[in-house]
């Protein structure tokens, strides 16, 4: 049998849990955005076709990564001892 504040728990996980997900997608549809070039043209009238930053991109993926890795730190528990050691750095 399970208290309340077990379930508590579990909601509010899961309530977290969508709430990064839908972040993750909304990160990876702004990543798609980008990817699918822009084309600049200049005060004087020059045009350049077909710009992709890599910056951007990088920046993007970059923070999809610690989003992910942070929600891994947090809610999931390491399933090895060795795990353990490494996240908590003893």
């Amino acid at each position: 049998m399970t208290n309340s504040t077990e379930l508590e728990d579990d909601s509010n996980t899961t309530r977290d849990a969508r709430m990064i997900l839908q972040m993750t997608f909304s990160k990876i549809h702004h990543i798609k955005k980008v990817v699918e070039r822009m084309n600049f043209k200049s005060s004087d009238g020059k045009v350049v076709d077909d710009i992709i930053d890599p910056t951007v991109i990088a920046v993007l993926i970059r923070n999809i990564y610690e989003t992910i890795g942070m929600f891994q730190l947090v809610y999931i528990k390491p399933s090895e001892v060795d795990e353990s050691k490494i996240l908590c750095n003893q």
